[in-house]
């Protein structure tokens, strides 16, 4: 099937306040399957509820389900199934305990609005916990577990394309999720469909890479540089820089910026907050992998 490029302006709403949002009843049901609850987060193009599935609630499965829809004003997009479908095709090539797990896809006969069914996700998102609240250990071990599942995803071809502390949750066992992967790509087939990146503003621009905030695609390149500024965060509690990543043109990461990131870890991060995607880092700290040992 092909598909003509989406028009991302008209696509990405300019806010997200609760008119945009599909009006789900307590008895509403997608496909005759899933019951939808109550709201659990909106973003900038979909809605997530809690869900109930039947046919799991039959055969005695208990597991959480959760359900995302597309914002009320874009469920009537031409591309809308396909830009939902591709989030649901990117998920169910991967396999990896710190990536949210996908269960379905459907577009519901009756109104004609796409879906997907994920694992509902219990714990708190990275941005509403206090820096106060983790450790030492508790730190080192995230840094070392999204580095680890950033690097899984890179293999399967895989661009997250908005890494941020809004996309990855902490659950109540200590081990992160990392989720929201509607603007992804996968570099290893033909897209469905092309976004804009020059008028695209889906991603959250407090932590995209210089190149993608000027309008380019994402790269493997752009993910490890959001990494990098979460990381960064996480030890320092502020960013690399005051608003936008490209200031960084103008003052550039010295490595007396980096004094509170593990002193290892530090030649590491100053190229890969380089301004120019070319001389960040093309692999991962061997750093991480001797610390695991110490």
């Amino acid at each position: 099937m092909s598909r003509q490029q989406i028009d991302i302006v008209d696509l990405i709403p300019v806010n997200t306040n609760t008119d945009n949002i599909i009006k789900m009843d307590e008895k509403r049901r997608l496909n005759n399957r899933y019951a939808v609850g109550e709201q659990l987060g909106i973003g900038g193009l979909s809605v997530v509820y809690e869900a109930r599935d039947d046919y799991s609630e039959y055969y005695g499965d208990d597991r959480r389900l959760a359900v995302k829809l597309p914002l009320e004003h874009l469920s009537a997009k031409s591309d809308i199934d396909a830009f939902m479908y591709a989030e649901y095709a990117h998920l169910s090539r991967l396999s990896h305990p710190n990536i949210i797990k996908v269960i379905d896809f459907g577009i519901d006969a009756e109104f004609n609005i796409p879906y997907i069914v994920l694992e509902q996700l219990n714990g708190r998102l990275l941005n509403e916990i206090p820096l106060t609240q983790f450790s030492i250990s508790m730190k080192w071990n995230l840094l070392y577990t999204l580095f680890k599942t950033i690097e899984y995803l890179h293999t399967q071809h895989i661009v997250h394309a908005d890494i941020n502390p809004n996309n990855i949750m902490y659950l109540d066992d200590e081990s992160i999720k990392l989720f929201d992967f509607g603007i992804s790509i996968n570099l290893s087939k033909k897209q469905l469909f092309e976004l804009d990146y020059n008028t695209i503003k889906a991603y959250n621009p407090r932590y995209a890479a210089p190149e993608v905030i000027q309008g380019d695609v994402p790269t493997f390149h752009s993910d490890l540089f959001s990494m990098a500024v979460v990381c960064f965060e996480l030890y320092s509690g502020q960013l690399p820089y005051i608003e936008r990543s490209t200031e960084l043109f103008e003052r550039p990461i010295s490595l007396r910026d980096l004094k509170l990131l593990p002193f290892g870890l530090r030649r590491w991060f100053k190229y890969a907050l380089s301004a120019d995607p070319m001389k960040r880092n093309k692999s991962y700290p061997l750093f991480l992998e001797i610390k695991k040992y110490i």
